[in-house]
């Protein structure tokens, strides 16, 4: 696989707290969180003790919320944690199996000001994760 995202870097001041990586480096971190790797189980238990998003949050039903991880539900079953983020110009969305051994990070290199065409590229970004981490060919 080859990673041809761009690290962002907005205007090289770090401002607004976002990092510099890439599409691998988010799969690699998201992946070994899920799986895990990163912090004691009962800190990685209190990340997925979630809440329900209300309606309005602007997340598709049955969204939950915890400490930094969305959990959604997959068509094909099971759910995925993931969270995103946009900036000038961008949106990411990264989205790993709840074991940790199917991920995909999605990047968009726009971010539209119409909310009807911003509502279809989140519907795009969400249908791609779902297709990647349900589909095993």
């Amino acid at each position: 696989m080859v990673d041809t995202t761009i690290p962002y870097r907005p205007f090289d001041s770090g401002a607004d707290g976002s990092m510099t990586g890439t599409a691998h480096d988010l799969n690699r971190f998201f992946s070994a969180l899920a799986g895990g790797r990163l912090l004691k189980p009962a800190e990685l238990a209190a990340m997925r003790a979630t809440v329900p998003v209300p309606p309005d949050g602007g997340e598709p039903a049955g969204t939950r919320d915890g400490l930094g991880l969305f959990i959604n539900s997959l068509s094909c079953g099971g759910s995925y944690l993931g969270h995103g983020g946009s900036g000038f110009g961008y949106v990411v969305r990264t989205a790993t199996t709840t074991d940790g051994r199917r991920g995909i990070t999605v990047s968009a290199h726009t971010r539209p000001a119409d909310p009807q065409t911003a509502a279809r590229q989140e519907d795009t970004l969400r249908n791609l994760i779902g297709h990647a981490l349900c589909h095993t060919a």
